[in-house]
């Protein structure tokens, strides 16, 4: 912990640059785990630590990330933000929701765990006409459909489960055939055991109300 407050006081200083910063936190986060972040209060933290916790008891790995809360005044996303920058993946949270913090975190699942080549193939699986492209609708990107499935499992399921903000199959049916297909896209044995050992509780459930 003491480590993690040093980095913070550096980012709060400004007495790193940006290349500094990076082998920084690059550095810490082979002391503390792959997830650090800045810039949010006790009760934000927790929030933080919580939605990094559901990854862990999924068994879902994360890269080395960095989560930063937006400050007041700076262009943000309506909700958050996930940049695929390397070898440190940084989320930008403008809306400290612990379901939010969740979905990027997905992203960030996303950007190390899927080829190209799984992506394309999630596309046609999910009949969206891209990844991630801006061209088209934010429910219309199957890296959205992605992290919204993800954060389903890892979140709403256990909140009776949200409005589906995405378009195509909403049924849990197709979200757990795609969750099943995403970990084993993504190599993660582990995370699938977890997910099979959840399966009966989570069948009977239903994404969205237009599925009941």
């Amino acid at each position: 912990m003491e480590a993690r407050r040093i980095v913070l006081r550096l980012i709060r200083w400004g007495a790193v640059g940006v290349v500094g910063l990076v082998g920084t936190v690059f550095a810490i986060q082979a002391l503390v785990g792959p997830v650090t972040y800045s810039g949010f209060d006790r009760e934000e933290a927790a929030i933080v630590r919580s939605a990094v916790e559901r990854f862990e008891r999924a068994n879902l790995d994360l890269p080395l990330t960095h989560v930063r809360r937006a400050q007041f005044g700076e262009r943000c996303s309506p909700r958050g933000k996930a940049t695929n920058s390397r070898p440190i993946r940084f989320l930008q949270i403008c809306s400290v929701q612990e379901e939010v913090v969740v979905h990027e975190l997905a992203h960030a699942w996303a950007f190390v765990h899927l080829t190209e080549e799984n992506r394309h193939e999630f596309a046609l699986r999910r009949g969206t006409p891209t990844w991630r492209s801006r061209e088209h609708p934010w429910m219309d990107r199957a890296s959205e459909h992605a992290a919204d499935i993800l954060t389903w499992y890892l979140y709403w399921s256990e909140q009776d489960g949200p409005v589906a903000r995405i378009a195509g199959d909403v049924s849990v049916e197709a979200y757990l055939a795609d969750l099943s297909w995403l970990m084993a896209a993504g190599e993660q044995p582990r995370a699938t055991e977890i997910l099979a050992s959840r399966a009966a509780e989570l069948a009977p459930m239903w994404v969205a109300t237009a599925s009941q």
